[in-house]
C-alpha cells in the first residue's frame, strides 16, 4: 500500500498511549513521544501540549528488554493496520441505509466466481453441520474466557515469550480477533469445508470447486493468510466502512466467514457494499477516507451511491469476500456473535506482499493440505 503523507498523524492517533505509558519505562515512553511529536510533549489521551519540551538527555535513556517488546508489537500492529486498512469512513449510520439481505449464490462454480468478481461477495449455505458449528462455538467461547481471565503475571510472561494470540480489529471495545490452531475440531472443520467429498452435506465440494474455479490449476498453492475468529459482544459499536486491502488489478486475498450460529440484525452482523471492489470506487473512497478536505455532505453522497447487503447468515453458512470490498461490522445490541474465518492468498496475484494477517506465526498451510 502506498504511504499517504498524513499517515504519521493517522498512526499517532491510533496508538493506545495510555497502555504504552503503563507498560514502558519513563525514559522509553518519553523517547517514543519524541519520535512521534518532536519538540513537544503529549498527554496519554493524545492531546498536544506545546510546552515542557523533552531534553536530549531524556531521549538518550536506554530501553529495557520489555520496552523493546512493547514498542515492536505496537509498530507491527500499526504497520498491519496501515496495510490491511488505515483508510476508513466513520461517523455515518449504517442503520439509515437501505439494507437488503445477502442472498444465497446459486448456479455453478463458474457462475459464483463471476458473481464474486463483480459483486465482491458471495454466500453459500449449509457448508458445515450444525453439530460441528456448535462444537466450534463452544470451544471458541471457552478459549476466550480462559485467555481473558489470565492474571497480569501470566499475560506479562506470554508477552515476554512473544506469544501473539490476538489480532488487530476495528472498534476493539467488545470485539476480539482471536487466532485459531489447525488442530482438533478446527482441522476437522477445515478438512470438511475444503475437501471435495463432504459426507452428510447438501453442498458436497462447494468451496473446493469454487476455489479451483477461482484459482485454476494453482488452487493448491493458495496459502492461508489468516485463520482466526471474530467475537463480537453487546456494546460493540459499528465499525467504520473499510476494505481489508487497497485496490489492485487482481484481488490479493479472499476471506471466508463461517457463521457458527444464526445471525440476526441485532447481533453486529457484517454489512457488505457489493460492487465496491473496483478501481473507480477505491479512488473515490480514498478521497474521503484519507482527507479532511471533503465535507460530510460529499461523504454522504458517496455512501448514498452504494448498495448495502447485511450478512444474516444461518448456522453453517459462509460468506466469501474479495479483500478489496468495502464492509463493516455493525453495532451489537443483543448477544454475542462468533465467526470462524480464514483468508486465502490469491496465487494469481503478483503485487506487493502484504504483512502477515491474523494467524499464529507457526501456522503454515495451504489449500493443498485439504484434498
Amino acid at each position: 500500500m502506498e504511504t499517504d503523507s498524513s499517515s504519521s498523524d493517522d498512526e499517532s492517533n491510533s496508538i493506545d498511549w495510555g497502555n504504552l505509558g503503563e507498560n514502558l519505562s519513563g525514559g522509553a515512553f518519553d523517547a517514543l513521544l519524541e519520535c512521534y511529536f518532536p519538540g513537544e510533549n503529549i498527554d496519554t489521551n493524545g492531546d498536544h501540549i506545546m510546552d515542557n519540551k523533552l531534553s536530549d538527555a531524556t531521549v538518550a535513556l536506554a530501553y529495557t528488554e520489555k520496552d523493546y517488546d512493547v514498542i515492536s508489537e505496537t509498530v507491527a500492529r500499526l504497520k498491519l493496520a496501515d496495510m490491511k486498512n488505515d483508510r476508513s469512513i466513520s461517523g455515518f449510520s449504517i442503520e439509515d441505509r437501505d439494507l437488503t439481505n445477502l442472498e444465497y449464490t446459486l448456479g455453478s462454480a463458474s457462475d459464483a466466481v463471476e458473481t464474486l468478481k463483480t459483486e465482491g461477495v458471495v454466500r453459500f449455505g449449509n457448508i458445515l453441520s450444525s453439530a460441528a458449528c456448535e462444537a466450534l462455538l463452544h470451544d471458541i467461547n471457552e478459549k476466550l474466557t480462559v485467555k481473558m481471565s489470565k492474571s497480569e503475571v501470566v499475560q506479562e510472561q506470554e508477552q515476554e515469550e512473544k506469544v501473539k494470540e490476538f489480532g488487530f480489529i476495528h472498534s476493539r471495545a467488545h470485539r476480539w480477533d482471536m487466532y485459531l490452531r489447525n488442530e482438533g475440531i478446527y482441522n476437522e472443520a477445515l478438512a470438511h469445508m475444503l475437501n471435495m467429498k463432504q459426507e452428510n452435506s447438501d453442498q458436497q465440494g462447494t468451496l473446493r470447486s469454487f476455489f479451483e474455479e477461482l484459482f485454476g490449476k494453482n488452487a493448491n498453492e493458495s496459502k492461508f493468510h489468516e485463520f482466526s475468529s471474530i467475537v463480537c459482544d453487546p456494546g460493540a459499536a459499528c465499525q467504520p466502512i473499510h476494505p481489508d486491502t487497497s485496490y489492485t488489478d487482481v484481488a490479493p486475498q479472499y476471506t471466508v466467514f463461517l457463521a457458527l450460529q444464526d445471525i440476526d440484525e441485532e447481533m453486529g452482523r457484517t454489512i457488505f457494499l457489493p460492487g465496491t471492489n473496483t478501481e473507480a470506487v477505491h479512488e473515490e473512497y480514498d478521497k474521503h477516507a484519507k482527507s479532511n478536505k471533503y465535507s460530510s455532505t460529499e461523504k454522504e453522497r458517496f455512501l448514498a451511491q452504494q448498495k448495502y447487503r447485511q450478512g444474516l447468515l444461518k448456522k453453517g453458512d459462509v460468506a466469501i469476500m474479495d479483500s478489496r470490498t468495502l464492509h463493516c461490522g455493525s453495532e451489537n445490541r443483543k448477544s454475542r456473535r462468533v465467526l470462524l474465518y480464514f483468508t486465502l492468498r490469491n496465487p494469481l496475484y503478483s503485487g506487493p506482499v502484504f504483512p502477515e494477517g491474523s494467524k499464529l506465526e507457526s501456522l503454515d498451510i495451504s489449500l493443498g493440505n485439504f484434498q
